[in-house]
């Protein structure tokens, strides 16, 4: 879905192929800073995919929800659940992630768990096939644990 893809660093179309060989790496003996997860509904539906790409040897956070299931909170839950969990399972002080400066509900997201804006770059988006303005976000652990969650 393009509406997902061009707020993300993948290409659009994307296709089965490429899927099938994201999907066919070699997903053991990673870090946790490597981390993957699916979202899924209770009914077991994937509705998205959450997880941490190392970068110099800190997490940094990506996620992403199908459109159709937009606004219904899925991310916000599956965001506070994988921080919870990464902060539970390793001794980092914080987590990066960040998003293209008019992915608002993403940012609004992170702003609500306490990351802080840290700097703005510039990011291929594949999808789009041009450079984006990004914004840098970072969590600090003692921030996150000090939050009352809404």
């Amino acid at each position: 879905d393009y509406q997902v893809a061009k707020n993300l660093l993948v290409p659009h179309p994307y296709n089965i192929e490429m899927a099938h060989e994201w999907l066919a790496q070699d997903f053991t003996n990673k870090t946790i800073n490597e981390t993957r997860f699916v979202v899924e509904k209770k009914d077991n539906i994937l509705i998205g995919g959450i997880g941490f790409n190392d970068k110099n040897n800190e997490a940094v956070l990506s996620y992403w929800i199908a459109k159709e299931f937009w606004g219904l909170r899925y991310a916000s839950e599956a965001v506070l659940a994988i921080i919870t969990w990464y902060f539970k399972n390793s001794k980092a002080k914080q987590i990066l992630s960040g998003a293209f400066h008019f992915n608002k509900a993403s940012l609004k997201i992170q702003q609500r768990l306490g990351f802080i804006e840290t700097a703005r770059s510039t990011l291929f988006c594949p999808a789009r096939n041009i450079a984006v303005e990004n914004i840098e976000t970072k969590l600090n652990k003692k921030t996150f644990l000090g939050l009352r969650i809404k």
